[in-house]
């Protein structure tokens, strides 16, 4: 039997292991021997005896690829509140770009603290705010609130920020899709003050401070859903 006039085409919808293109391959020498058999499609147990899963029976739905990148930093008191992250790679035709989780960690020495920091992050700023130019709360992009005081000790004193998506509802979306996106630039700034050290009597329950981030950045690309 001349395998190639049979005009084999391989079922899309099949998931292959690693070694898909091996196993597909002994199924159709083994097909191509048996010159009695004129159903050349691959049976069950084919499949089977190649460890190749045969999905043609389940339900998927696609749906767009959402990666989940999450960030962390010990901002010092050097660095004024102003840092960056890259990426290990980068996210292309990127539609969307929701925050998922926030919180900022500070330790100081007194209970003084602010009532919230502004997160500014260059490639995803969208917040607007009034006419006030001074606003550090327009085009940034998210606000986390006081949520946890810790006292250890009467010098040492723990505050907790937080911003969590089914609240805050911080995303950026970007139509049509972002060509890129492989960093992120950043600034925090204490409350509405133009820069986090404004406030000098304040400033050692600020900075430094530990961030945390977590992202889901959504794609053009799009993924089954079983």
């Amino acid at each position: 039997m001349n395998i190639e006039s049979k005009n084999i085409i391989h079922n899309e919808n099949s998931i292959l292991p690693n070694n898909y293109k091996n196993s597909y391959e002994t199924i159709l020498t083994d097909l191509s021997n048996n010159n009695s058999n004129d159903n050349i499609l691959p049976s069950c147990n084919d499949y089977k005896k190649n460890n190749i899963i045969n999905n043609m029976s389940l339900n998927f739905k696609w749906h767009t690829k959402e990666n989940k990148i999450v960030l962390y930093k010990k901002v010092l008191t050097l660095d004024a509140g102003n840092f960056s992250f890259t990426f290990n790679h980068a996210y292309k035709d990127v539609s969307a770009v929701q925050l998922l989780k926030a919180k900022i960690y500070t330790l100081s020495t007194s209970d003084s603290h602010s009532e919230f920091f502004v997160l500014s992050i260059d490639e995803l700023n969208k917040n607007d705010s009034d006419d006030i130019n001074t606003h550090k709360l327009n085009d940034s992009f998210a606000l986390l609130d006081i949520d946890t005081h810790m006292e250890h000790s009467n010098s040492e004193h723990h505050h907790i920020y937080s911003n969590i998506y089914d609240i805050n509802k911080d995303v950026k979306y970007f139509d049509p899709p972002l060509n890129s996106i492989n960093k992120l630039t950043c600034n925090v700034y204490k409350q509405d003050q133009s820069n986090i050290l404004d406030n000098i009597t304040d400033s050692t329950s600020s900075i430094p401070f530990n961030i945390r981030l977590e992202f889901i950045i959504k794609t053009k690309e799009m993924t089954r859903i079983y």
